[in-house]
């Protein structure tokens, strides 16, 4: 019985390590709440489509 009391111990403190190993981490990370993205392209031609003019692409999806 003394060997699953000291197993049980030795887990307990790995798990416990663990945890202070994930918090530690995540407190020197840099994790931000993301509500968007910005995306840029560099076209050689666009066609007849002028500067911030509205486009429509070919799977339905507007840009405004």
């Amino acid at each position: 019985m003394s060997h699953n009391v000291l197993e049980t111990l030795i887990g307990a403190l790995v798990l416990i390590v663990a945890l202070c190993f994930v918090i530690f981490v995540y407190s020197k990370s840099d994790f931000q709440t993301v509500s968007g993205y910005t995306i840029t392209a560099n076209f050689s031609s666009v066609g007849s489509l002028s500067k911030e003019q509205e486009g429509k692409g070919d799977k339905g999806w507007k840009h405004s």
